[in-house]
């Protein structure tokens, strides 16, 4: 397995999406979604909840007797070779995102919504 400490963004959100389980707080997919509107995301939140949360995972993977490393390594492999559209989906918006951020061409405008969302976060 990879360094999950240095390994570049679209690796961790394979790692991410391979792993992901059902959560009422936390749901990737839609995570994922607001990247179309709020790309800083990315880089400011959900890259160190995306490492964390993979790190956890393989630190159970590895204590549980039952953990499987061969099954996610299967898992990605898959994910790798096309075989999901919903990975492929999520894959497009998160490169779009990191794409955006790296820009020099891109600056992100503050919409009305934008600024809402914003001082709501800061409560």
């Amino acid at each position: 397995m990879q360094n999950i400490n240095n390994c570049d963004l679209l690796t961790l959100f394979t790692f991410r999406f391979a792993l992901d389980q059902a959560n009422p707080i936390v749901k990737l997919k839609l995570d994922i979604l607001d990247l179309q509107s709020f790309p800083e995301r990315l880089e400011s939140s959900y890259e160190d909840e995306w490492r964390t949360y993979v790190k956890r995972a393989i630190h159970n993977i590895e204590s549980s007797p039952l953990g499987n490393k061969a099954a996610l390594q299967e898992s990605i492999n898959a994910l790798l070779d096309g075989h999901s559209n919903e990975f492929n989906m999520q894959l497009s918006i998160v490169k779009t995102a990191l794409a955006i951020n790296n820009s020099t061409e891109v600056t992100v405008i503050n919409t009305p919504l934008k600024t809402y969302v914003n001082n709501l976060l800061k409560l």
